[in-house]
């Protein structure tokens, strides 16, 4: 569960290698004891090496898991990379955080990640907030994504500049599509655990995740992208209507339909309170 070898800064590497059921259960079962039930009762299912979270309407789970790396105490600048795949759709319009970074004893939460019901049916959109659970200090990724789609996410908390980032599919951690909001407040405790919420007031579908990873910097969790298709989102309202990403000397260039006639392209990112976007 914890191969470091080969990476400097990676602190954590969890593939829920594990037998089927829920995730406390099974993990420790194997041994493994860095899961823990953080509050109330939550509920994730490893199935076939993958967690299973159900948050559609009708389940009754509230709670939280929290997984703690063992080394170092704590970290100041934590990067945290998973693959994550949506099977049911958000019906929740106004979203809610479900996955977040959090400070050694459990209770700060930091790059707390948001997910909410798309523009349009059976799709779903990704937002960060630098610690508030309050959606209204979330900013989404202004894009829908599509169900049964693998994407690699990684969020980001600088506990220096105190800014949260949120990476999908992306190959490196400058010029490319992301979202950053600035404004948290700092910890000088660090951060050491990997926060999972579940929440049965809030319909956010059903999620698998896996391929968990925590480091120091971008390179340290990044998946590699030798073999992974280029990201797959579905615009909406005149908003990235890209038909096809592709990454030529680190950077992103976007390709469009034919029958487009002018775009006009701002790197998404989130400075001061300032959201710049794409628009065709």
């Amino acid at each position: 569960m914890l191969p470091l070898v080969g990476y400097a800064q990676l602190r954590l590497e969890e593939n829920f290698n594990y037998d089927n059921g829920e995730l406390f259960t099974v993990a420790t079962a194997a041994n493994f004891h860095d899961w823990r039930i953080r509050s109330g009762t939550p509920r994730a299912d490893v199935n076939n090496q993958s967690v299973v979270v159900d948050h559609t309407s009708g389940q009754t789970f509230n709670g939280s898991y929290q997984v703690v790396w063992p080394t170092p105490a704590s970290l100041n600048t934590v990067y945290a990379s998973f693959t994550l795949t949506v099977e049911v759709a958000p019906n929740d319009l106004d979203g809610y955080n479900f996955i977040a970074i959090t400070n050694p004893t459990g209770e700060w939460n930091r790059a707390r990640l948001f997910m909410k019901a798309g523009r349009q049916a059976n799709r779903f959109r990704l937002g960060i907030s630098t610690a508030s659970d309050n959606v209204d200090t979330a900013s989404f990724f202004p894009a829908d994504l599509l169900l049964n789609q693998v994407y690699t996410v990684i969020i980001a908390w600088d506990n220096v500049d105190l800014s949260a980032t949120l990476y999908i599919d992306a190959p490196n951690d400058v010029n490319q599509f992301r979202v950053r909001v600035p404004g948290g407040t700092t910890r000088s405790d660090g951060f050491r655990r990997f926060t999972l919420f579940t929440n049965s007031g809030r319909d956010l579908g059903r999620y698998r995740l896996d391929n968990l990873r925590v480091g120091e910097d971008f390179a340290s969790v990044w998946q590699a992208f030798a073999d992974k298709p280029a990201p797959v989102i579905d615009g909406a309202d005149g908003l990235l209507l890209a038909e096809d990403f592709r990454y030529p000397n680190g950077g992103i260039e976007l390709c469009f339909p034919r029958s487009v006639a002018a775009v006009t392209f701002h790197q998404q990112s989130f400075r001061g309170g300032r959201k710049r976007s794409l628009v065709v």
